[in-house]
């Protein structure tokens, strides 16, 4: 399809993707079933009324210190998802470690007691998550869990847990700060209010980025796209809006749909001289993943009967997996954060019961040769 030098984006509702740099093919893999993750997750999330985001990123960077800890089942649906004994997340973890732009950081907290077995604190060092024991049971505790994310996320994301469960096994917290300007930067002066119509039909006000651009640009006859650069060469925006004419519920379909990726990965972008108009957005979510994350393949390794005793040798069941983003995008260039919390508890482990209340047989034993010195059958326990 040959594109015209001149077209005009409409900024209708529509998706934000970013796209990281490629590290080595476990790397590249790893991104994909990321991608495709994030975008599962996302459909699950989204509707006519309302928007949804999730960084796929974030998430793995939370789950990736569980797959050293993760037993049986448990084990088995997480190196679906990072690769066997994680060796597909770690490759993408070292394509991105030397990033400028991307800022990440991954912590595991646990009680002081017992402590973590030596074999999971080899094994997730590599992925530089931080290991600290702690005192849950003090209230301390949250606030220096929470000021974590908030340093590392510029304080875009200033509080992401409100409790801590229970009787805390395991809380492993990931963050992410995204910080990058727009190679040619909009020029504020140019920005004016227009009219935004959401998906649910209704109209608001917003403030649109207008500008001319040489950029690539794809169009099909449902769809228009475009690419957006910024400085750091790694990283771009690409913005995919319904066509003219086309429903203002066609992004949202697309998610639900699961074509979304597809769509992109069939246009064709050309160099194009291209009228933008982009609004301004300023935009926050937090919201629980686990759920979701229990349906389809990757269900065992977040049922409650998940076995994740490779931690610290006692039995932790999953609780809820909580995940805040934020999403600034001006006229300088774009400024994104996520925090995702992996929250466990020390599980019920469920005990046998032994009880004595009908007759029974009584041994006392001498254990080196097997002698009974004395058999009885207890018809009734007697006065005592």
């Amino acid at each position: 399809m040959r594109c015209p030098r001149r077209a005009l984006l409409l900024a209708l509702p529509g998706v934000l993707l970013g796209r990281a740099a490629a590290g080595q093919p476990a790397g590249d893999r790893m991104a994909t079933r990321c991608n495709t993750l994030a975008e599962r997750l996302l459909a699950a999330e989204a509707g006519p009324r309302a928007g949804a985001m999730v960084s796929g990123l974030s998430l793995l960077d939370a789950l990736a210190p569980l797959g050293p800890g993760a037993r049986s089942e448990a084990a088995t649906a997480l190196a679906r998802l990072l690769g066997p004994r994680g060796a597909q997340a770690l490759a993408l973890h070292q394509a991105l470690s030397t990033d400028e732009a991307l800022k990440r950081a991954a912590a595991v907290w646990l009680p002081r007691r017992p402590p973590p077995l030596p074999a999971y604190r080899e094994a997730v060092a590599p992925l530089g998550a931080h290991v600290e024991a702690v005192e849950f049971a003090v209230a301390e505790t949250l606030g220096r869990i929470n000021g974590w994310v908030a340093e590392r996320t510029n304080n875009l994301i200033p509080t992401l847990l409100d409790r801590l469960p229970r009787d805390p096994g395991v809380v492993v917290t990931a963050a992410l700060h995204f910080a990058a300007r727009w190679e040619i930067p909009f020029d504020p002066a140019q920005t004016l209010a227009g009219p935004f119509t959401r998906g649910d039909g209704q109209r608001m006000e917003a403030r649109f980025m207008r500008a001319m651009r040489l950029v690539p640009y794809a169009e099909s006859r449902s769809w228009r796209a475009v690419r957006l650069p910024y400085t750091q060469g790694q990283y771009e925006a690409v913005l995919l809006a319904p066509a003219p004419g086309r429903p203002a519920t066609q992004a949202a379909q697309a998610l639900r749909d699961r074509t979304a990726l597809a769509v992109l990965a069939a246009l064709r972008f050309d160099q194009a001289e291209v009228e933008l108009s982009v609004p301004r957005l300023a935009l926050n979510q937090t919201i629980d993943l686990l759920p979701r994350l229990r349906q389809g393949n990757l269900g065992a390794a977040f049922a409650p009967e998940a076995d994740f005793r490779g931690i610290d040798g006692t039995p932790i069941r999953l609780t809820a997996i909580r995940q805040r983003v934020a999403l600034r995008l001006d006229e300088s260039g774009t400024q994104a954060a996520a925090a995702t919390a992996v929250l466990g508890d020390r599980a019920m482990v469920e005990r046998a019961r032994f009880v004595a209340d009908r007759p029974f047989l009584l041994l006392v034993v001498h254990r080196p040769t097997g002698l009974h010195i004395v058999t009885a059958l207890v018809n009734e326990p007697g006065t005592t």
